[in-house]
């Protein structure tokens, strides 16, 4: 079970250890040198060694009570209680077993012992403060005596973790509002002199964990600063992130220390003990926040080894290649995890109501299966390959909220947080931040009658804020006990009914609103080198009703051959897109080497042509083209949308223009070029010609009228720089005859059958570089029918 911030080790893990250690101290058992407690310690050994832990707890108390100076009948006094985990019998144990520490404090067995008693939190911020406290004591002195105790380097490697958790993306105001109750301290009659008390223990811990000390000058240097406060967060206003670390000190460089102590106490104890479960927990947290993966992948392989059939193992090694870019690694990996995993845990990774708009969760429940089938299907961003993206995104963020948002106080996996919820939604954030300090409840400053120092016997401290900012959403979490149990942000009710303006800063409210208006994001980004593949699709008519779709799409190289082949390696895909994002054609290949017959070269960039035709009926679709080299170092992908005519519709028709390098009649095409009837064609899909270069474009006419077994139709091709200028400049072009530049032929055809192919070469030399659109028409010159066609291209 992962460890979280603010919640150390789980109730579960704990217990565990502790009776291994109590079951290990049981079968070795040591004369004590005549103690009356002696006989009562052996009946509670024998107890537990027969499984009886009541008549063991009952020998080691009357053990106790025979001698008090027996630090062995306290050691398994604590033990067995622990191991027997109800409520009143864990405070006992955690009394006994200090006992034993402190009558043999260099004792490692007592030690350790004692640390795993405090791996459980408490009921507030002082208690969990109080407990890391002694637990980074304990480490430190087991350490001292055994260099090589696994156990204490497992809690120093997690209480630095907790510190660079804390502290890596921390910034800490100074001076701004004041202070929201946080804990109580019984005999507080002065709360200035609580703090000082507060402080000074602070003061003694050796861990450097918890807050930094609050002097009383801070606390009076408030009510100057709600101004300064309020710039930075106003009613219905976002967090201003700029004017906050512009007005704060970074803590990074605290979170680098803590890392570095963090990364050599967690390897000292995979070294000493690689077997310890809860490790690899550690390992995949410090990747999680730190993203250096390299330096996890050894220790999973390790957990491979010791753990194959751990679930949550496949799930961190799915993470792990899925942050590393390997996702047909974590595909498998992920899949594996699925199939390990017991029926409750496979439900959560099919479950979609957590990124489904609550007005269509209904409709999943109806028919999960089918409802996911549609789902993950319309928002696959790639088809070249077999997984889908989105999926895996969704699979790596559950196991992300679970590492770093789970909570044990609330038994809560991290999912079903409010962090991890939003996490699950919309994946990482493009700003993290959390404000320590003095910021506190910035926005209660706002209610006239908000006192800080009004409530007796209250120790006021400031809240810990995160801010969650996707630039178009922000997210704004407080941690009110200051345990690591963030929850959305929401003003006290005392604001309202003042009257205070804050509704606006209700995150509640505001992510029930997001939840509802965007229920989740993810953009996909290509492995290694993203690079633009121009690509642009044609339509012609095909046999029995379908239509043939043309896609022309170019790969860019990194330099020019030289007039010989391009000796790489790439995947290729054309696939036609309907609703849902549903697959209605695709063509995939792989290319052993690029022939440099199909390699074109431009001003700046040098591109291999090829073409992949797809069948289809008419309607409305997408061409999604996809390229990848075998090495996954450069990727990319093109879509556009397309319209395919009915072209067995009756009337006069004219086919997608085809822009295209060259055109040969009478010859049959080789690779890369396109075949329609007796011509063969090499296709431009960059639309790009430099002035003077003859313009190609080829086209096809469908459903003439014949007189007499002829047909005859007028063409008109004109290329004109694009009227890029507003609806009220063309309307004055046309009142006053604006001058255009561009070029134009026109000519009658007359053909022996009622379809025909054609294209046609226009001269630009002369023209400006620049945008231009041009127009194919057509004139049936026996009935009057006219049909017409534009496409646009770049003369550099």
């Amino acid at each position: 079970m992962p460890y979280c911030e603010g919640n150390d080790l789980a109730p579960m893990r704990v217990a565990t250890a502790l009776v291994l250690l109590l079951l290990a101290a049981a079968s070795q058992a040591q004369p004590t040198g005549g103690s009356p407690a002696d006989p009562l310690v052996e009946r509670g050994r024998q107890a537990l060694r027969e499984g009886d832990t009541p008549a063991a707890a009952e020998a080691f108390r009357q053990a106790v009570a025979a001698d008090a100076q027996s630090a062995e009948a306290h050691f398994f006094l604590a033990r067995t209680l622990f191991a027997v985990g109800e409520q009143q019998d864990i405070g006992r144990a955690r009394e006994a077993i200090r006992t034993a520490v402190e009558l043999e404090p260099d004792n490692v067995e007592y030690m350790t012992a004692e640390l795993a008693t405090l791996q459980t939190d408490g009921w507030n911020f002082w208690v969990d403060f109080e407990r890391a406290r002694r637990r980074s004591l304990l480490s430190r002195r087991i350490l001292a005596i055994d260099s090589l105790n696994a156990f204490a380097h497992e809690e120093a490697a997690q209480l630095y973790i907790r510190d660079y958790y804390q502290y890596r993306n921390a910034v800490r105001t100074s001076g701004l509002s004041f202070y929201t109750p946080v804990y109580i301290v019984d005999d507080a009659a002065d709360p200035l002199a609580a703090v000082a008390e507060v402080n000074q223990q602070r003061a003694e811990s050796e861990s450097g964990f918890g807050l930094d000390p609050i002097t009383d000058a801070q606390q009076q240097a408030q009510a100057g600063d709600l101004v300064a406060a309020a710039e930075m967060v106003q009613p219905g206003s976002r967090f201003d992130l700029d004017l906050i670390e512009e007005s704060s000190v970074s803590l990074s460089r605290r979170a680098d220390r803590a890392l570095r102590s963090a990364r050599f106490h967690l390897e000292t104890a995979l070294a000493q003990d690689p077997r310890r479960r809860s490790l690899y927990d550690d390992v995949m947290r410090l990747a999680v926040l730190s993203g250096d993966w390299p330096r996890a992948l050894p220790h999973l392989r390790d957990m491979f080894v010791h753990f194959p059939e751990d679930p949550e193992m496949w799930r961190y090694i799915g993470l792990a290649y899925h942050e590393t870019g390997d996702w047909e690694s974590a595909d498998a990996a992920f899949g594996r995890a699925i199939e390990l995993m017991d029926a409750e845990d496979q439900a959560v990774f099919s479950d979609l109501e957590m990124v489904l708009p609550p007005a269509e969760v209904a409709a999943f429940r109806a028919d999960p299966e089918t409802y996911a089938a549609r789902f993950w299907s319309a928002r696959d961003p790639r088809f070249l390959n077999p997984y889908n993206e989105r999926r895996l995104e969704h699979y790596a963020r559950l196991t992300t909220a679970d590492l770093l948002y789970r909570s044990e106080d609330l038994d809560l996996p991290g999912w079903r947080t409010e962090r991890g919820e939003v996490y699950v939604r919309y994946g990482r954030p493009d700003r993290d931040v959390i404000i320590e300090g003095e910021f506190g409840a910035v926005v209660e400053s706002f209610d006239p009658q908000a006192d800080p120092f009004s409530l007796p016997g209250v120790v006021t401290a400031s809240n810990r804020f995160n801010v969650w900012d996707y630039g178009d959403l922000q997210f704004v979490f407080e941690d009110p006990n200051r345990n690591g149990e963030f929850v959305l942000y929401s003003p006290p009710a005392s604001l309202f009914a003042n009257g205070a303006r804050v509704d606006g800063l209700d995150y509640v409210i505001r992510a029930r609103e997001a939840f509802r208006e965007i229920p989740e994001r993810y953009e996909f980004e290509v492995p290694g080198r993203e690079v633009r593949i121009p690509a642009r699709a044609a339509s012609f008519r095909g046999e029995r009703g379908q239509a043939e779709v043309y896609v022309p799409f170019g790969v860019p190289l990194a330099e020019s051959a030289g007039g010989g082949d391009v000796q790489t390696t790439i995947r290729t895909g054309a696939f036609l897109v309907g609703g849902d994002n549903t697959l209605m054609a695709e063509r995939r290949k792989t290319v052993y080497g690029l022939p440099a017959a199909q390699i074109v070269g431009y001003d700046g960039v040098t591109l291999w042509i090829g073409t992949e035709t797809l069948q289809t009926a008419p309607g409305d679709y997408e061409v999604a083209v996809e390229f990848e080299t075998a090495s996954g170092a450069a990727a990319g992908v093109h879509r556009e949308a397309v319209q395919v005519p009915d072209y067995a519709a009756p009337g006069l028709h004219l086919s997608d223009l085809l822009l295209a390098v060259q055109v040969e009649e009478g010859v049959r095409a080789s690779a890369g070029r396109v075949q329609r009837g007796d011509f063969a064609i090499l296709p431009s899909p960059w639309g790009v010609y430099a002035v003077g270069d003859p313009i190609a474009v080829y086209f096809e006419v469908y459903n003439l009228a014949q007189a007499d077994g002829l047909a005859e139709y007028e063409i008109e091709a004109r290329l004109v720089p694009k009227d890029e200028s507003s609806g009220l400049g063309r309307v004055f072009k046309r009142l006053f005859g604006g001058r255009e530049r561009g070029v134009s032929t026109a000519f009658p055809v007359q053909v022996t059958d009622s379809d025909d192919r054609q294209y046609v070469l226009l001269d630009a030399s002369g023209q400006e570089p620049g945008v231009y659109t041009l127009t194919v028409r057509i004139n049936d010159t026996a009935t009057g029918e006219r049909a017409e066609r534009t496409v646009d291209l770049f003369l550099e």
